[in-house]
């Protein structure tokens, strides 16, 4: 049974709210993000020991309405190993450039899209942000996660 529970959650994590979170954040603070539906984040935590300041950090983190799932300790730490495995299966090195074909540089939002760290559409509420506020656009992908 559990290691049917462990494929269905693990099926259902957005990796993108995970990548708010270190490893390390994860087995400390016994939470992990799962999915987010209709402006709701799920959260799985440790039932029996995670604290109310564990909540804390995580809504810190997510700044969104959270609604928590209640795991058992282990389900929750095979949670967590599994996204260890992913995401040490996952890094590549990838060298970019920040010159354009015609020698001119890159554009901050083209670099980081280029890497994969941020979307098209990502940097597009970003820089809507930063012309609302008057700020430079890096402070905004900062303050934006």
């Amino acid at each position: 049974m559990s290691n049917k529970l462990i494929e269905k959650l693990r099926e259902s994590i957005d990796t993108n709210l995970l990548s708010l979170f270190t490893y390390e954040d994860l087995k400390l603070h016994k939470v992990m993000p799962l999915c987010e539906k209709e402006s709701v984040i799920y959260v799985a935590y440790d039932e029996q020991s995670c604290s109310e300041k564990d909540i804390e950090f995580v809504q810190s983190i997510l700044n969104r309405q959270i609604k928590l799932v209640p795991l058992s300790n282990v389900i929750l730490l095979k949670l967590i190993d599994l996204y260890k495995e992913k995401t040490k299966q996952n890094v590549k090195l990838k060298t970019i450039s920040i010159t354009n074909v015609d020698g001119t540089k890159k554009r901050l939002g083209e670099i980081l899209i280029e890497a994969g760290l941020i979307t098209q559409e990502q940097l597009n509420n970003c820089l809507v942000i930063a012309r609302k506020k008057n700020m430079p656009i890096g402070s905004v992908l900062v303050e934006e996660g």
